[in-house]
């Protein structure tokens, strides 16, 4: 079930917030985890929270940003926005996988999903 009065957005990261809803990921005070990409365009932009259900994919994603390096293979990463990914941590960024493959200082594959452990780094 998608949060109350928003919209997410097709191959954007699938963020569930602090109180169960989906939503698109990003820097959120309600920053909870990403689950996988949106498989479509929900809309539940007049409707109460739950109103709508949209469906996410979990799954190994490439996902552009910054600073990548080898050597974070098996680290964890978060959400710096619905496209974005990075490895630095902060108390609003959503969990967002464990880097799966290094492709470029700018890239990697982003395993995503509600079985993948955010609890340590690799």
């Amino acid at each position: 079930p998608l949060a109350a009065s928003i919209a997410v957005t097709k191959d954007q990261m699938a963020m569930i917030d602090s109180a169960g809803y989906g939503r698109n990921a990003g820097e959120s005070v309600n920053a909870r985890r990403v689950v996988g990409l949106w498989l479509q365009n929900y809309v539940n932009s007049t409707g109460a929270a739950g109103d709508v259900t949209g469906y996410a994919q979990e799954g190994n994603y490439r996902m552009d940003g910054v600073g990548f390096a080898q050597s974070n293979v098996g680290q964890r990463c978060y959400a710096g926005n619905g496209t974005t990914v990075n490895t630095g941590s902060s108390p609003n960024r959503p969990f967002a996988g464990r880097v799966a493959r290094f492709v470029s200082s700018t890239s990697i594959y982003v395993e995503m999903g509600w079985g993948v452990d955010g609890t340590t780094t690799g």
